[in-house]
């Protein structure tokens, strides 16, 4: 955009989609929270999104053949109802008042505290973080000071991270953090 409007202020940049996944590139840029219908604006008013949920096209598309066909399955909800089945909010939670944090990881230049909450005996990866905690990382693209390197996967941090997700105790504060850890659990060799 900034290359075609210049310094021009009248412009306007449409980006359409017949189909969305919250967890993208944009809406986690501009912060967008999930709305099944509605308008939302954000950056002072700059950026407007828009979820239109045409009920007489998602009738005609049933009744098509191809709609008859794929009625009922997965694809349909996918195709249809524009509901993907990855997007869901298994393991959100928000962190008990009680919670300790563990220590801060740094994934994909961004910071989020992993805290314990003793009364659940579970684990909730957020936002939130602080600097009394050691800070942590996977890459040397997050590497900078006073920040350890893990390398090693039977490190004891790796080894409570993979025993809290694969027991079912590891939350995430929101959808966006969730699809970001498992990416890191992908580096971690999870399957």
């Amino acid at each position: 955009m900034d290359t075609i409007f210049r310094n021009r202020e009248n412009c306007r940049c449409i980006c359409l989609a017949n189909s969305i996944v919250w967890v993208n590139p944009y809406f986690i840029f501009f912060k967008f929270a999930p709305i099944s219908r509605g308008i939302q604006v954000v950056q002072n008013g700059t950026v407007l999104l828009e979820v239109y949920d045409n009920e007489s096209y998602k009738e005609f598309k049933q009744a098509s053949k191809l709609g008859q066909m794929i009625e009922g399955t997965a694809y349909a909800e996918m195709s249809v109802e524009n509901k993907f089945a990855d997007v869901n909010n298994d393991f959100i939670a928000k962190k008990d008042k009680d919670a300790v944090q563990i220590v801060n990881l740094v994934w994909k230049d961004k910071v989020y505290g992993m805290w314990y909450c003793p009364q659940s005996y579970s684990y909730v990866i957020s936002n939130k973080h602080n600097s009394d905690v050691a800070n942590i990382c996977y890459t040397t693209r997050d590497l900078k000071p006073n920040m350890m390197l893990i390398t090693d996967k039977n490190m004891n941090i790796n080894r409570e991270l993979k025993r809290a997700f694969t027991n079912n105790f590891l939350f995430y504060e929101d959808i966006f953090i969730r699809n970001d850890i498992f990416d890191l659990f992908t580096l971690m060799g999870v399957r």
